[in-house]
């Protein structure tokens, strides 16, 4: 649960190798855990952790166009949260899209955490 008065976005990213297939979704709930908003949508990308940052993007984005502040985005991949933590940008794959999260999140002031209990992909 998000802290009183804020709110929590989870976030997912999925690849499949086998079949190409990728997608992207989030769910957000407020203080009291209650639903607030959802999406879920196909992506064309070639790895599970642009998937997954292209999900914390959108809900930076959302926190944004909401004018919301310092509130969380939960992401499952190590990898996303350690480059975001650290402003590492040297991934060229995922340069473009950290690039545009560090701005947003910059301005929401948001929290990036790693999901607890699910698995960490890396």
């Amino acid at each position: 649960m998000p802290q009183s008065g804020k709110i929590k976005i989870n976030t997912k990213g999925s690849y499949l190798e086998q079949t190409g297939k990728t997608g992207i979704g989030s769910v957000a709930r407020n203080d009291a855990g209650n639903f607030l908003f959802a999406f879920a949508t196909p992506i064309q990308c070639n790895n599970y952790h642009v998937a997954d940052a292209m999900s914390a993007k959108y809900a930076a984005q959302w926190l944004k166009d909401n004018g919301l502040r310092q509130d969380t985005i939960e992401l499952d991949s190590m990898i996303m949260v350690d480059t975001l933590r650290s402003k590492n940008t040297s991934n060229l794959t995922l340069n473009p899209i950290t690039e545009d999260i560090f701005a947003l999140v910059d301005h929401t002031k948001a929290t990036l955490l790693i999901a607890i209990g699910n698995p960490i992909r890396s």
